[in-house]
């Protein structure tokens, strides 16, 4: 898999040497820096186990409700009023 923004370029997968390999023919026609281990990308957050990676936009969603102030909003189950009904009577 690979994840194209602007000029960011996020290669992943589970095959090492192919992986290698696309980096190698792709630092042939363009200039590449290789970053250390991912850990956050446009807002996403990938934490590494033992089955593969963890993605979250926690910390993301966490600075929204800053923003707009409602860090202390009761969390709901779904984002319709619950007391409302649906069928016209």
């Amino acid at each position: 898999h690979f994840l194209v923004y602007v000029d960011d370029l996020l290669l992943t997968g589970n095959n090492k040497k192919f992986l290698y390999d696309f980096q190698t023919t792709l630092s042939m026609k363009f200039s590449l820096k290789t970053l250390d281990t991912l850990s956050h990308f446009l807002g996403i957050e990938f934490f590494p186990t033992k089955v593969g990676l963890f993605i979250t936009q926690h910390h993301y969603v966490l600075d929204l409700l800053s923003l707009y102030r409602m860090q202390d909003s009761k969390p709901i189950s779904t984002p319709m009023s619950t007391s409302s009904s649906l069928i016209s009577p």
